[in-house]
Parts: structure tokens; C-alpha cells; sequence
């Protein structure tokens, strides 16, 4: 290796380099042989609470970079001395572990749902030229590496069956100390489509009858942290850059890339849809199955799963954007309407913990490397792929991503995309698309309402749909006497309200806000799931919300025939009636009373989307802040319901007293009148700062007025 490598000629700030470009976390492992495992693994008795079973372990690898010896004679040389960590992994939702590691000494630890193996490492740091001679060429770590390695168990069929008993207090692991282990990563100089893999090996070099020896270990991770990318448009597929024709693109999309966002900050609203947000594959997509896999698919669109399993386990597989990166372009009159982007997509399956599983480096067959070009006349994002790490050859597909800008019961995401096929021979896209996905985001994002996110990039416009519908719901559900209007004043709104506005017939003018919303449940408070998509009219009168609400039933699989025999719009059942019932304002601050909800499904009872009626109860947050003096004017108020209850029993008793103590009468009366002037004097002397304010409020008018007047 050394005899290959290049001279490195001296840099201050390489050893911030290696440390900071060469580490990698929750990258892949792997063992091809079956001969000689390296770690066990236990996943415990029971599930996650909720959780029908355990997901399945992740083979995670982490590799940091803590020591890089500086030259202090500034000279070059073939390689330089470095140490690292690496930490190899068995969990399936067990706590998550950092980069910030001890390098003091190797460790072993087993537990239940985590195995972790800890090897200390020493080695060189070397650079060679490309075998191909282009001048990129790579970087390579080669170093030996010391570990406490479990012991396989001999004689037996299970080589783990000690670690049954792991979950025992007093059990120790029986471990062996091993400093046979050799270590190389291959590392690209430039970060490029086709060239962005971290590759390495791990193997024993011990006999292989001894008790340390283990089958090679393969090594692969995205090199992501630190890493600058280097975009070469002129190496992307005919075609590959070209936007999303209508004419070929699924129903439920094309019909949404009419109204686009095509503004002047494309890099953020990507990265603000991009960042840690996980998209819902939509119905449609292509099944790869063989005859191996006996009718089961080994992949869904796209990418390639780690094992093979019928349309029902793939239902819920989600699409996750990672180490996004994009680069506007400028000329010399400014922005020219274009941006190059990068992005890794990476499928999620339903049977891997998504905590964990949405943060994995490792590039494989259930990624897609993409590079390409947002323009601002398609407001699209259209890219070339590339699968796993098998290079240009496996660079067969293209994305397009978009973002539409009009909302509605049946459309609240703010980003869809689509991947098909590249036939590079022809040139050209094959159709159907392979996959089309989504991305959701909650209301209080969509509209701006968190100050991290800064000014709202995109004036999203919503369309009422549902509005008649629940405006019928709403006058079968009125009750015909006019006491819930006088119950219930206090929950009328002040101007301004986020729906629009419309009067009724019938109603005497009432004013009814035409309201959309979502119903989300969530478990410990995270992750929420939006379960619903409401749209209805909302009474300030009485403080009821009526709404049709619309739910998505699909199964990935389904075709547009079988949302057709469902009487679905859009994949979506709407035949849901919600009734929402708000307390008053003014008494929810004593007593701690609770909104009422009821959904109900408006199919018969023979139907298969019917279901039976929910009440659900929940504590509203109004978010109105208290009035100045609000509690002064309670205790004002509580004091003369006092004094008049006060003055009520002290007359009560004078009569009393006087049916039999006539002679008393004159003195009661002066006693009585007393009473009387107290009991109206101090509300008047206590409502002082009514007058005040009424004075306040006057002057503060005639100053605003003579100011716009000059």
C-alpha cells in the first residue's frame, strides 16, 4: 500500500481534515460467511409498549478519527500517523450512540435489543492516484486494531446460546482479548454522484481455528459530514434534467403540478422540505418480484429491500431525504433561475426502528444517490439517480420533485415527487412511473407559526370543498331552541379569523368561518401521525364546528379501479361527519371544562369502511391572553356579591326581628340605611378606575385623531 501511495505534501489544517472528513456514523456491516460470527445478539422477552414485535436489529457501524499526527518539520511524506474508534452494532431500538466515545480501552457490551463491540485502532493515513488515471484517486486508512471479542460457544448449533442468560444480574460475557484485527477504508478524494462510498474491510488475522477468529467484516457509509460536493452536469443522463410532463405522470400528481412554486429561494424551500421530514409512498407502485421470491416482492419501485415480503409488509414504507445540498446559480445580472441539487433518498421499511434507521449513512440498495437541476420555469427539481454503490452503471432512474402552492381537504402536502426509469440507450423516461411519494406538513408549519423557520417561503392558497356538505350537517344537527345562543355569547370571535367569512340563508345574517384542520394522534407526545383531514364552518355563536372529514385508506398497492369500487376521492374516504363543541371562554377559566368531539361514518353498516362512533373528550388551549386588571375585576366582583348577599340577610333578619320587637323599629331603620349606603358606596368608590379608563380611552382617541388628520 505504501509502495502506491503519493507524496503528502504538508498542510497545516490536514489533521483537522482527516479528523473531521474521515469519520463516518451508522454507516453498514456485514459478514458474507456464515462460519464465524463476530457479535451475538438478544432481542428480550417482550416489544416496545404499543408494538406487536420487536423491529428488526440494525447492523450499524460508527468509525471516528481521534488522533492525526502533525509534522512540526513541515516536510512531505507518504503517510502520516493516525488513531481511531470503531464502534460495530446489533439494536433494534435501544438508545441511540454517539461519535463522542472513551478511547481508553476496547470494550463488549450485550443487553437486550443492543449489542456493541468497541476496537481501538492505530494506522497510517496515505493517498493514492485513480487506477484510471483522471488524477482524483483516493484516500486510505490502513491501521491494527485491539478488541474484547465475544466467545463462541463450541460443540452446540447456536455459538450464542450463553447470551440467553444475559439478562442476569451477576452474568459476565465470556469474552477473549484479541490484537489480530486489520482495518482498511477506502475513501473517494471528491464527494461526486457516482463516487460518495466509503468502503472498507475488517478482518481477523488469526488462524481460523482460533477462538478470536471472525469472517471479514463489510464496511460501507455515504461520506457525508464535512464533505463539500462536486456537481458534474455534463455527466447526467440525456434527459434526466428534463421536467415532469403531465401527460406521463400518475393522475394524483400531474393533476397538482399545474400550481407550483417556481419562486426566487428554491435551495430553501428544498431544504426546509428536505430536513427530517419523512414522505408516505403513494398507491401504484411497481412490485419486484421473481420466481425466486415466489410472487413476493424484493423491492418496492426502485429500491431493493433486505429481504423479500408480500404487498401487506411493504404498506408501510416511508422515503426519507438525506445530506441534502444545493447551489444556486448566478451570472452577472444575479440569480439565473436555476439551483443544482444533491440528494440521498432512502427508503425506510416497516420492520426497522425509523429513530434510528432515518439518521443510517450506509449507501445500499435501498438508497438513491441523485444529482440535478431546479428551474424556475418547471418550479420542478428533476434529477438522475443512481442505486446503491455499483457507480454509473446503476445510474438507471430519475426523481422530480415539486412543490404544490394550493391546498386542499384531499391535498395537504407540500411536496410530491416522482421516480422513474431512465433508458439511457433511447435516451428517454420509461413510463409508468416506478414510484410516486409524497411529504405532509403539519398545519403549524404550513402556515409559518414556528419562528425558527423565519418568514413563510411559499403563499399557500387553500380551495373550500367541503363547505356545503358540513353547512348541511350543521342545520340537521341545530337544535330548534334559541338557549344555546344565550348560553354560549361568550365564544364570540373577534375580527379576523383565519377562515373566510359567509352568511347562510335562513340564518338572519349569522356568520359562519369556513375552518380546515387536522386530526393527529400520537403516543408519548412523539411521533404525531395525522390520522384525518378536516373542512367544514365553524359557529362563533354557539362555538360548534361541523366537518366533513376525509381519510386516507389506501393500500400501497391499489390502482385507481379499486378507489373507484370504494367511492374514494382522491384514494381518500369522505364520507365522515365530525361535530366539534367548544366550551365558553369565560368559564374555562374556573372550571376546567373539556371540548367535545364525535366522528361518525356515514356508510352503512354493511359497508367495509364503516366504523362505529368515536366520542372523544380533550382540554382546549384558547390562546387569548387574560385582560389587563382581569383578576382586580374579579375580586371587585366577588366582594359585592358579598356585600349584597350581606346587606339581603342583614334586611331578612330585621324583619324578622321586628315581628316581635316592635318597639326597636326606628333604630332597625337607621341600621338598614346604613347597611344600604356601604353596600352601594364601595362598588362606587372601588369602580373609580372605570371612569379613568373611560377618560383614558377618550383621550388616547382625540390624539389618534388629530395625528392622521395632520
Amino acid at each position: 500500500m505504501l509502495s502506491s501511495a503519493t507524496e503528502l505534501a504538508y498542510e497545516a489544517n490536514r489533521p483537522y481534515q482527516v479528523r473531521h472528513q474521515l469519520s463516518f456514523e451508522k454507516g453498514d456491516w456485514r459478514q458474507d460467511a456464515d462460519h464465524a460470527p463476530l457479535l451475538p445478539f438478544v432481542a428480550g422477552d417482550a416489544p416496545k409498549k404499543g408494538a406487536r414485535r420487536l423491529p428488526e436489529p440494525l447492523s450499524l457501524a460508527t468509525f471516528v478519527v481521534t488522533h492525526v499526527d502533525d509534522d512540526e518539520e513541515h516536510r512531505a511524506r507518504p503517510a502520516v500517523n493516525v488513531s481511531g474508534v470503531l464502534v460495530l452494532a446489533r439494536k433494534s431500538a435501544a438508545p441511540e450512540f454517539a461519535p463522542g466515545m472513551s478511547t481508553v480501552s476496547p470494550e463488549f457490551n450485550l443487553s437486550a435489543g443492543s449489542t456493541r463491540l468497541k476496537i481501538i485502532f492505530v494506522g497510517v493515513y496515505t493517498e493514492s492516484a485513480d487506477s484510471n488515471g483522471d488524477g482524483d484517486g483516493e484516500r486510505v486508512l490502513c491501521m491494527v486494531g485491539s478488541a474484547v471479542l465475544p466467545k463462541r460457544s463450541t460443540g452446540g448449533v447456536d455459538p450464542w446460546d450463553w447470551a440467553k442468560n444475559s439478562d442476569r444480574s451477576s452474568f459476565r460475557s465470556p469474552v477473549t482479548a484479541d490484537n489480530n484485527i486489520l482495518l482498511v477504508l477506502r475513501y473517494p478524494k471528491k464527494l461526486t454522484l457516482t463516487t460518495r462510498a466509503v468502503a472498507g474491510t475488517m478482518r481477523s488475522t488469526s488462524g481460523a481455528s482460533d477462538a478470536s477468529y471472525f469472517d471479514t467484516v463489510q464496511l460501507v457509509s455515504g461520506l457525508i459530514s464535512y464533505s463539500m460536493y462536486h456537481y458534474q452536469p455534463q455527466e447526467l443522463a440525456a434527459g434526466a434534467g428534463h421536467a415532469l410532463p403531465s401527460s406521463g405522470a400518475d393522475d394524483g400528481v400531474s393533476s397538482r403540478a399545474r400550481d407550483v412554486y417556481n419562486g426566487s429561494y428554491p435551495c430553501l424551500v428544498l431544504n426546509r422540505n428536505a430536513y427530517g421530514q419523512v414522505s408516505t409512498v403513494l398507491p401504484g407502485w411497481q412490485c419486484n418480484s421473481t420466481a425466486a421470491t415466489g410472487g413476493s416482492c424484493h423491492g418496492i419501485g426502485p429500491f431493493e429491500m433486505d429481504k423479500a415480503a408480500d404487498a401487506d409488509a411493504f404498506a408501510g414504507v416511508g422515503i426519507i431525504m438525506q445530506d441534502f445540498q444545493c447551489l444556486e446559480q448566478y451570472d452577472m445580472a444575479g440569480p439565473t433561475g436555476t439551483a443544482m441539487v444533491s440528494v440521498v433518498f432512502r427508503a425506510l421499511s416497516p420492520w426497522e426502528d425509523w429513530s434510528t434507521a432515518r439518521s443510517r449513512s450506509g449507501l445500499s440498495g435501498k438508497t438513491l444517490s441523485a444529482e440535478g437541476v431546479w428551474k424556475t420555469s418547471t418550479g420542478q427539481a428533476c434529477m438522475v439517480a443512481c442505486r446503491g454503490i455499483a457507480g454509473k452503471k446503476a445510474c438507471n432512474f430519475r426523481v422530480c420533485l415539486f412543490f404544490p402552492t394550493t391546498m386542499s381537504i384531499t391535498g395537504l402536502d407540500t411536496m410530491l415527487g416522482e421516480i422513474t426509469g431512465v433508458d439511457a440507450a433511447a435516451g428517454g423516461v420509461a413510463y409508468p412511473p416506478l414510484l410516486s411519494f409524497r411529504q405532509h406538513m403539519s398545519p403549524p408549519r404550513l402556515w409559518g407559526y414556528y419562528p425558527d423557520d423565519g418568514i413563510p417561503l411559499v403563499s399557500y392558497k387553500y380551495n373550500y370543498a367541503k363547505v356545503n356538505q358540513a353547512g348541511e350537517l350543521r342545520r340537521r344537527s341545530e337544535l330548534p331552541s334559541h338557549f344555546r345562543k344565550i348560553v354560549a355569547k361568550s365564544l364570540s370571535m373577534r375580527d379576523g379569523g383565519d377562515g373566510r367569512p359567509t352568511k347562510e340563508p335562513g340564518t338572519e345574517g349569522r356568520i359562519l368561518l369556513n375552518v380546515s384542520a387536522e386530526l393527529t394522534i400520537f403516543k408519548d407526545r412523539w411521533p404525531q401521525k395525522s390520522v384525518m383531514s378536516l373542512e367544514g364552518v365553524y359557529n362563533p355563536d354557539d362555538g360548534r364546528m361541523h366537518l366533513i372529514g376525509c381519510q386516507d385508506v389506501r393500500l400501497p398497492w391499489q390502482n385507481s379501479s379499486t378507489s373507484r369500487d370504494l367511492g374514494l376521492e382522491q384514494g381518500m374516504d369522505c364520507s365522515i361527519e365530525v361535530k366539534v363543541e367548544y366550551p365558553p371562554t369565560t368559564m374555562h377559566l374556573f372550571v376546567m371544562s373539556t371540548a367535545k368531539v364525535q366522528i361518525a361514518s356515514t356508510r352503512t353498516a354493511v359497508d367495509a369502511l364503516h366504523f362505529k362512533a368515536v366520542k372523544l373528550r380533550a382540554m382546549p388551549s384558547y390562546p387569548q391572553q387574560r385582560p389587563s386588571g382581569f383578576y382586580r375585576g374579579v375580586v371587585n366582583g366577588v366582594l359585592c356579591i358579598v356585600l349584597l348577599s350581606a346587606t339581603i340577610a342583614a334586611v331578612l333578619s330585621q324583619l324578622r326581628y321586628i315581628k316581635t320587637h316592635t318597639d326597636v323599629a326606628p333604630y332597625i331603620s337607621l341600621v338598614m340605611l346604613s347597611v344600604q349606603a356601604l353596600g352601594y358606596g364601595i362598588p362606587l368608590v372601588t369602580g373609580v378606575e372605570a371612569i379613568l379608563a373611560r377618560v383614558t380611552l377618550r383621550s388616547s382617541g382625540d390624539v389618534a385623531k388629530a395625528t392622521s388628520s395632520g
